[in-house]
């Protein structure tokens, strides 16, 4: 997924929800891999549709006193994504990326 979001030059949050916005496909339940003291889930809770729930992975403890009095829909997981040290793949369906960025658009980034 990263591979694909950078060739299409999306590489902060707001670019990808300024995408769904646009193509009026609601956001549903999202991750923050990473979460650190909230603030990407806090701005991502923002765009997803009502009821939706932000899973915010977050594996140092230091951080966790941030999401004491953060919105319920924001569910600390205080743990890494993975117990591994390396990269991940992540599925970015295809059919998504099109409604979202542009048939065009994909095909230039996979194709170049």
């Amino acid at each position: 997924m990263n591979n694909l979001l950078s060739a299409l030059k999306v590489n902060k949050p707001d670019t990808l929800i300024e995408a769904y916005r646009r193509a009026r496909y609601p956001l549903r339940n999202a991750i923050d891999g990473g979460a650190g003291f909230g603030k990407t889930s806090r701005d991502i809770l923002e765009h997803l549709a009502p009821e939706s729930k932000v899973y915010a992975f977050e594996p140092f403890p230091g951080n966790h006193r941030f999401f004491d009095n953060i919105d319920a829909l924001i569910q600390l997981i205080p743990k890494a994504l993975t117990d591994k040290h390396q990269y991940a793949n992540f599925i970015c369906l295809l059919s998504s990326a099109r409604i979202l960025l542009g048939e065009k658009r994909v095909w230039r980034a996979i194709h170049h």
